[in-house]
């Protein structure tokens, strides 16, 4: 196990405690999840990692590196990453974009 900072092997602790009420049937599955504000998808996909990795699938794999995000990029005098953060926020709503305004907003070199 690499060095991980304390709060995240407390977390871990926590959930591999939780984890094993569970999986003992002590409390119930959806319990647990609530417990840990996950839902019972996401407490499945952890208890797979767990079995598979043991303790260290517990633990944090971003390691402190933030979420990859267009549009994040240095201000250029392209509107390139302005469509893209637009895009982006337009997929994670849920949004249809129709391709005529991709057409307008990109200029042509």
């Amino acid at each position: 196990m690499a060095s991980y900072p304390r709060q995240a092997r407390e977390r871990a602790t926590k959930v591999e405690e939780v984890l094993l009420r569970a999986v003992s049937k002590q409390i119930p599955f959806w319990e647990a999840a609530r417990i840990l504000g996950y839902s019972r998808q996401r407490l499945r996909r952890v208890l797979q990692r767990y079995r598979h990795y043991g303790f260290d699938g517990l633990l944090d794999r971003r390691r402190g590196r933030p979420a990859w995000r267009p549009g994040l990029t240095p201000v250029s005098n392209s509107p390139l990453p302005c469509v893209l953060s637009l895009l982006w926020f337009l997929r994670i709503n849920n949004h249809r974009l129709p391709l005529t305004c991709l057409q307008t907003a990109i200029p042509r070199q």
